[in-house]
C-alpha cells in the first residue's frame, strides 16, 4: 500500500501544469484507496499513461504498472490498449526497437475473446498502431495488409471512426505504392464515413488527402475546388487547425503550374505562425521552391530548420532528407567553401550509415515480430484445441469419478453394478490410450522437427522430421535414451548445439532464425527453444522445435524478381508510347507551320502548289505514323516485337529530310549527304524514321538562320555495322548539358536559335528507342560550335 502511495506521489511531481497542491494530493490519495476496487486502480494508471502532459518516463512507468495489475487480476480487456500506448510512446520518442518489442509482446493477446466485442475494438486500434510502425519503415504492402485486418476487427465492433482511420491509412499505402486510383477510392470511403458521423473536423482531414491525390493526377482545378471546400469546413469550427495544410496545398498547386513566386506567397502568409516552423510539409515545400529558384541562402535556412525538426522528433529519414537539401544549398551558393561542403558530406555519410544500420536492425526485428505473431496465433489455436480436448477428457473423468462414487456407495447392490463400473473404467482407459496414440502420431507426422531431452540431456523423444534434420548435419543414427550432446559430437555443428543446450538451461524460452549452408545450398531455419521446469521450479529438460522456411523464402524471392520484371516491362511500354505521341505532335506541328505560312504569305501559284504537295505529304506521313502507332499498340497487346527489314539508308534519310523541308527552307539551312546510295541496313524503318526526325528537327532548331549547315554521313564501325552521323554547326552544348543527357529523369526544354519552343523529351525518348534497337545514342558537342549525334546500325546481309 505504501509503495503504491509513493509511486502515485512521484507521478504527481512529474506534471507540468499548475494545480492546487492540497486538493490534488487529496485526489491522488483517494485514487490510491481504490486498492479496495482493483479495477478502478488499474484504470487510474491507464489514464496516467495516456496523459501527454506528464514526462515520457512517468507515462511508461504508469503503463507498466497497469500491465502488471492487469495480469495479476487476469483482466485482459485493457491489455492491448496498454501495449498499444507503450508502443506509440516509444515510436514517438524514436525508440523504434523498443516499440517493435512491445508490439511483439502484445500479439499473444490479439485473439482473446472478451464479452461485448470490447477486445475486437482494441484489437483493431492495436493493429492500426502496428501498421503505422510498418508504414514508418516504408513497408507499405505489409502495412496495407495490417490496416485491412484492423478494418475487419473495427467493422465487427461497429467503430465508424476506426473504420474511417483504416480506410485513410490503406489509401496512404496505395498512394505510396503509386496506385492513385485505389488511394482515391479509399480516401473517398473514409470521407463518406466521416460525413455520416457529421464530424466536419475529420471531413476536412479527408478532403486534404483527396486534394493531394488530384494534384498527383495533374488535376489542379479539382484539387483547388476540394481545398476550398475544406477551408469552408475549417472555418466552421476552428480557423487555425488546418490553415498550414491548406496554404501548403495551394502552394503545391502553384508549383505544379511553375508559379514558384506565387507558391512562396502562400507560404509567407504562415511566417508568423509558431507551428509552421515545426511542420514538415511547410518546410519541404519551402525547400522545393527555393531549390527551383536557385536561392541557396533561403534554401540553407529552411534546410537547417528541417534538420532541427528531425532531431527533435528523432526521425533519421527526415534528417537525411533535409541534410541533402543543405548539401545542395552549399553547392549552389556563390559563397560556399570546401570545408563546409566536406563537413556536411561527412555528416551525410554518417547519417546514411546510421539510417542503413537502423533499417537493417528494424527489418530483422519486424521479421522476428511477424514470426512471433504467426507462432502466437498457432499456439493460441493449439491451446484452444487442447482446452477443448481437456474439457472433453475432464468431463469424461468427472463422469467416471461420479460412477466410482456411486459404485462405492452402492457396492452392496451386487455384481451387476461392479461389472458396469469395470466396463466404464476400461472404456476410459481405452479413450486415454487412443488420445495418447493420436498425440504421438500427430507429432510424428508434423513437418516441424521436435526434439525433447531431460535435465541430463538424455534424448527422450524425436519425431521423423527431427531425425531427418539431424541426419542432414552429419548424425546418421540417432539413439533414444542416450546423451544427445555426445551423439552430436560427430556432427558438423556440434559447437552450435552445445550453445543451444546452454541457452535453454540458462536463458529459458527463446527463438532465433538461422541461415545454414549444406552441400552448397542455403537453408533457412527457425529454432524455438523451450525450457521445461518441474513443479518445484527446478530444471527438467527442454524441447527444440525446428521449422524449415527455405521454400517460403525462395518463393518470396521469386515473387519479388517477377514483380521487378513486370514493372520494368510496363515502364518500357510507357516510354515507347510517349515517344510515338511526341513524333505525332511533331508531324502535326510541321503541317500547321506550313499551313500558316501559306495563309499569311502571298506567293506564285507554282510555289503554292509545291507547298500544298509538301503539306499533303506531311499529313500522309503523320497519318501513316498514327496507323503505325495503333499497330504498335496492338502488337504490344499480342506481345510482338519490332519489325525489321532491309532498307536503303540514303532513301530513308532523304525521305525524312523532305518531310522537314519547310522548316529547313524557312531558316535557309544547307544540307549535304555522304552516304553510299546502295547501302542497305536491317532496321525497323518506322522507329528509325522517328529517331532521324527527332535528331534532324533538333539540328534545324539549334542552327542559325542563313548560316546553318547540316551534314549526314556514314563511316564503318565494327564488323557488319555502320555508324550514322547527323552533324550541325549550331548552338552546341556545354559539358554540363552533355552530362545531364545521361540522367534518366532529365527532360529540360531549351529554346532554339530563333526562340523555337520544345518539350525537352525528344532526345531522351530517342535514347530509349535506340537502346531498345541495340544502338545506344552517342553525342559530341562544343558550345557555340555545333553537335554531332551518331549511332550504329546493322548492315543488311545479302
Amino acid at each position: 500500500m505504501w509503495f503504491n502511495l509513493v509511486f502515485v506521489f512521484s507521478l504527481a511531481l512529474s506534471y507540468g501544469w499548475a494545480k492546487s497542491s492540497s486538493s490534488y494530493i487529496d485526489s491522488l490519495r483517494l485514487a490510491s484507496y481504490s486498492l479496495e476496487n482493483p479495477e478502478t486502480y488499474l484504470q487510474y494508471y491507464l489514464d496516467l499513461g495516456e496523459d501527454d502532459r506528464i514526462s515520457f518516463e512517468a507515462r511508461i512507468l504508469a503503463l507498466e504498472t497497469a500491465e502488471t495489475l492487469s495480469k495479476e487480476l487476469c483482466s485482459f480487456k485493457d491489455i492491448l490498449q496498454i501495449y498499444s500506448h507503450r508502443g506509440f510512446i516509444y515510436r514517438e520518442q524514436g525508440r523504434l526497437a523498443s516499440a517493435i518489442e512491445i508490439f511483439s509482446e502484445g500479439f499473444k493477446y490479439l485473439d482473446l475473446e472478451v464479452e461485448d466485442g470490447y477486445e475486437t475494438d482494441q484489437g483493431g486500434w492495436y493493429l492500426i498502431e502496428y501498421g503505422n510502425l510498418l508504414f514508418k519503415f516504408e513497408l507499405f504492402e505489409e502495412a496495407k495488409e495490417t490496416y485491412e485486418n484492423s478494418f475487419l476487427k473495427l467493422k465487427r465492433a461497429h467503430s465508424l471512426d476506426g473504420m474511417a482511420v483504416a480506410y485513410n491509412n490503406i489509401g496512404l499505402c496505395f498512394s505510396k505504392l503509386e496506385q492513385l486510383d485505389s488511394a482515391m477510392a479509399y480516401f473517398q470511403k473514409g470521407y463518406v464515413l466521416r460525413k455520416e458521423m457529421q464530424n466536419e473536423f475529420l471531413m476536412t482531414h479527408n478532403l486534404l488527402y483527396i486534394s493531394r491525390i488530384y494534384l498527383s493526377q495533374n488535376k489542379e482545378l479539382e484539387a483547388d475546388s476540394i481545398l476550398q471546400l475544406a477551408k469552408s469546413f475549417n472555418k466552421s469550427y476552428n480557423e487555425e487547425i488546418f490553415v498550414i495544410d491548406l496554404q501548403v496545398g495551394w502552394a503545391k498547386i502553384a508549383i505544379s503550374k511553375g508559379n514558384y513566386l506565387e507558391a512562396n506567397a502562400y507560404l509567407n502568409a504562415l511566417e508568423n505562425r509558431q507551428k509552421a516552423a515545426n511542420n514538415y510539409n511547410y518546410l519541404a515545400t519551402k525547400i522545393e521552391i527555393f531549390s527551383a529558384l536557385n536561392n541557396s541562402d533561403s534554401l540553407l535556412i529552411y534546410a537547417r530548420q528541417g534538420i532541427n525538426l528531425a532531431k527533435r522528433i528523432s526521425n533519421i529519414d527526415l534528417e537525411v532528407e533535409f541534410s541533402e537539401a543543405k548539401s545542395i544549398a552549399f553547392r549552389s551558393s556563390d559563397n560556399w567553401n570546401t570545408d563546409s561542403l566536406k563537413s556536411n558530406g561527412h555528416l551525410l555519410s554518417n547519417l546514411y550509415k546510421k539510417q542503413s544500420d537502423l533499417k537493417s536492425d528494424i527489418v530483422k526485428r519486424l521479421f522476428k515480430a511477424n514470426q512471433e505473431y504467426i507462432k502466437t496465433s498457432a499456439q493460441n489455436q493449439m491451446l484452444k484445441l487442447e482446452d477443448q480436448r481437456k474439457t472433453e477428457v475432464i468431463a469424461l473423468q468427472e463422469r467416471s469419478i461420479f460412477l466410482t462414487l456411486v459404485i462405492t456407495l452402492l457396492s452392496l447392490i451386487g455384481i451387476l453394478i461392479f461389472i458396469y463400473f469395470y466396463r466404464n473404467l476400461n472404456k476410459t482407459k481405452n479413450i486415454l490410450e487412443v488420445i495418447g496414440e493420436r498425440t504421438r502420431v500427430a507429432s510424428e507426422s508434423m513437418t516441424t522437427a521436435i526434439i525433447s531431452f531431460d535435465s541430463k540431456n538424455i534424448l527422450r523423444f524425436i519425431n521423423p522430421t527431427g531425425r531427418q534434420y539431424l541426419k542432414s548435419i552429419g548424425l546418421k543414427k540417432v539413439k533414444l535414451n542416450q546423451n544427445l550432446p555426445d551423439q552430436l559430437n560427430s556432427s558438423s555443428r556440434s559447437a552450435e548445439w552445445s550453445d543451444i543446450f546452454l541457452r535453454i538451461r540458462e536463458e529459458g524460452n527463446s527463438q532465433n532464425v538461422s541461415l545454414e549452408t549444406n552441400k552448397g545450398k542455403e537453408y533457412y531455419y527457425v529454432y524455438d527453444l523451450t525450457r521445461v521446469l518441474k513443479t518445484d521450479g527446478s530444471y527438467a529438460g527442454g524441447i527444440i522445435s525446428i521449422n524449415d522456411l527455405t521454400e517460403i523464402q525462395q518463393t518470396n524471392m521469386e515473387l519479388a524478381k517477377k514483380s521487378a520484371e513486370l514493372r520494368s516491362a510496363n515502364n518500357a511500354k510507357d516510354r515507347m508510347i510517349s515517344l510515338l505521341a511526341h513524333d505525332l505532335k511533331e508531324g502535326i506541328n510541321s503541317s500547321l507551320e506550313l499551313t500558316r505560312y501559306l495563309v499569311n504569305n502571298e506567293m506564285p501559284k507554282e510555289e503554292k502548289d509545291s507547298s500544298l504537295i509538301m503539306l499533303e505529304s506531311n499529313l500522309a506521313k503523320t497519318s501513316n505514323l498514327l496507323y503505325k502507332t495503333l499497330d504498335w499498340v496492338k502488337d504490344q497487346g499480342n506481345q510482338q516485337g519490332s519489325k525489321r527489314r532491309k532498307i536503303n539508308l540514303l532513301k530513308l534519310v532523304k525521305d525524312v529530310e523532305r518531310s522537314m523541308a519547310d522548316k529547313i527552307r524557312l531558316k535557309n539551312i544547307a544540307t549535304n549527304y555522304n552516304i553510299d546510295p546502295n547501302l542497305k541496313v536491317f532496321i525497323d524503318s518506322e522507329l528509325i524514321r522517328s529517331v532521324l526526325r527527332n535528331i534532324l528537327s533538333n539540328a534545324v532548331k539549334f542552327s542559325e538562320k542563313d548560316k546553318g549547315e547540316i551534314s549526314i554521313f556514314t563511316q564503318m564501325g565494327d564488323e557488319n555495322y555502320i555508324i550514322l552521323h547527323i552533324k550541325d554547326n549550331g548552338m552546341g552544348m556545354s559539358s554540363q548539358e552533355l552530362n545531364k543527357l545521361t540522367h534518366h529523369d532529365y527532360h529540360e526544354a531549351k529554346q532554339g536559335s530563333d526562340g523555337e519552343k520544345g518539350t525537352g523529351i525528344g532526345l531522351k525518348l530517342v535514347q530509349e528507342l535506340l537502346l531498345a534497337h541495340g544502338s545506344p545514342l552517342q553525342v559530341q558537342s562544343v558550345l557555340n560550335q555545333g553537335s554531332d549525334f551518331f549511332f550504329r546500325l546493322p548492315i543488311a546481309e545479302n
